[in-house]
């Protein structure tokens, strides 16, 4: 290729390059200082989308098991089960942010409770496994183990209600 043909190809490079990283470096900064912000129900709306089609693609997929597997069938209807009730919920939430209308995250008293009341489980399993350590039924590693479990079951579940 001639050198002269270059120069133009190169001009064009720097200004595509320094615009897209010039708007990218400032686009961030920008958006905190005039603070802005994503809509709460909106971010809401999509995550429950999202886990509604991969719940619906993990029930798809058992389908697939239970046919291959013919003696899959009780560990297959105890996944659907489970992930039939997360439908529900994920759906449920789905309807609140709907009939909301607002961009503030709403609240429903059964899903707080539910939440409560599922913390509240955790801490009493938490300190039944405690128990057994203390009356040295359990040793320290087997405990921490099983709180481990506890807390991946705790973290799962939303700091705020209604997300």
């Amino acid at each position: 290729m001639d050198p002269r043909n270059l120069a133009p190809l190169q001009g064009t490079f720097v200004i595509v390059l320094v615009t897209l990283v010039g708007q990218g470096l400032t686009f961030a900064p920008l958006v905190r200082m005039l603070g802005l912000r994503a809509n709460e129900t909106d971010q809401a709306r999509v995550r429950n989308e999202a886990r509604s089609a991969a719940v619906e693609a993990a029930l798809a997929r058992l389908d697939e098991v239970a046919a291959a597997e013919p003696d899959s069938a009780v560990a297959v209807n105890t996944t659907r089960t489970q992930l039939l009730a997360r439908l529900a919920r994920y759906r449920g939430r789905l309807d609140l942010l709907e009939q909301s209308g607002s961009s503030e995250l709403p609240t429903s008293p059964a899903y707080e409770t539910a939440l409560r009341v599922r913390r509240t489980a955790i801490d009493a399993q938490r300190e039944e496994l405690v128990r057994w350590r203390d009356s040295g039924r359990l040793p320290d590693e087997e405990l921490r183990i099983l709180e481990r479990e506890l807390d991946h079951e705790e973290l799962l579940l939303p700091r705020r209600a209604s997300s």
